[in-house]
């Protein structure tokens, strides 16, 4: 399996899905897992380095190093306890400036090679916890606190040398390089989170300019629907007049028909009465469809005579030409 995949896998699997739904909030998520994934790693040549070349290791270089490797079940407990997530945060980096400055203690003090892990713990408080006043009062007090607590160790007494300066040399220099692998290990994956912020910026000015090349269509169209709902409104009402005019000189003449008996131009007179009332039944629908884009719409319920209707559809089909059905 690619190395590359197996660690978002892992990633992924340490982010919980109730600290996935947020785009933020699963970007820090996943800092905080990785941070604590590969900074007891980064960090571990520091005490190996101490528990040899310290004549009397103990008990400072393994409280060091207990400090170093309590990053490792962070995410197992993020996994456990996802709500907990700032508690976490806050306890992991709080952790971190103890173990800086537990270091910085008992190695020549304010001279210490190890003082200058010290500025991980800002960056990494507002990687974990964002930029929030919560966050902001949180690092500046316990930095505040750590540095404040370091200066009174100094007042009371002198700082213990437990490795003469001239070996200090390589623990600086492993101090160092760890710092710096540390530091641009975050960096760059920070990096990656803002591209791939940036991106989706770019992607939303793209459909932000498409919405604008869009908008004047859009009214375009608005303007053309409109239109064309007055000129259907208009027809409409111009042909029910005539219309009407038809149908009620059909009406007096089947009426005066019946009354005289010429059954021969009843049953033509019943045609004209029943094409008119279908063609005005398809004006009215007409009227219907500019109600209905006019959100004008109203229901009404009536009783339909079925026989009265069936008899018109056949009187219709008969002046259209068409074969009744047996």
């Amino acid at each position: 399996m690619d190395p590359l995949a197996l660690f978002q896998r892992t990633m992924a699997w340490f982010t919980p899905q109730e600290l996935q739904r947020d785009l933020h909030t699963r970007k820090r998520v996943q800092m905080f897992v990785m941070s604590h994934m590969f900074g007891p790693i980064i960090a571990t040549p520091i005490p190996l380095f101490l528990w040899f070349a310290d004549p009397t290791p103990m008990p400072h270089v393994l409280i060091s190093a207990a400090s170093i490797y309590a990053f490792w079940p962070f995410p197992a407990l993020l996994k456990l306890f996802p709500r907990a997530y700032m508690q976490l945060a806050m306890f992991s980096v709080l952790n971190l400036t103890f173990c800086i400055l537990w270091g910085t203690y008992n190695y020549r003090g304010t001279s210490s090679p190890f003082l200058v892990w010290l500025v991980l713990t800002p960056l990494l408080a507002f990687m974990y916890l964002g930029a929030s006043w919560t966050a902001r009062i949180f690092v500046f007090a316990q930095f505040t606190l750590g540095l404040g607590a370091l200066y009174i160790f100094y007042l009371l007494g002198d700082f213990p040398s437990h490795i003469p300066v001239e070996n200090m040399v390589v623990a600086g220099v492993l101090s160092a390089l760890g710092c710096n692998i540390y530091v641009f290990m975050m960096a760059a994956y920070y990096s990656s989170v803002v591209d791939s912020q940036s991106e989706l910026i770019r992607e939303v000015e793209r459909h932000q300019e498409t919405l604008k090349a869009l908008t004047p269509a859009k009214d375009e169209a608005e303007r053309a629907n409109g239109a064309k709902s007055e000129f259907l409104a208009k027809m409409s009402h111009e042909l029910r007049t005539p219309l009407n005019a038809v149908l009620g000189y059909s009406e007096i003449l089947l009426e005066d028909a019946e009354l005289d008996g010429r059954g021969e131009q009843i049953a033509d007179l019943q045609k004209i009465s029943a094409a008119g009332k279908h063609l005005l039944a398809m004006v009215n629908d007409i009227l219907d469809i500019s109600k209905i884009e006019a959100g004008k719409m109203s229901l009404h319920v009536e009783t339909v005579d079925l026989d009265l209707l069936i008899n018109e559809v056949r009187i219709h089909r008969k002046a259209a030409g068409g074969q009744e059905r047996q």
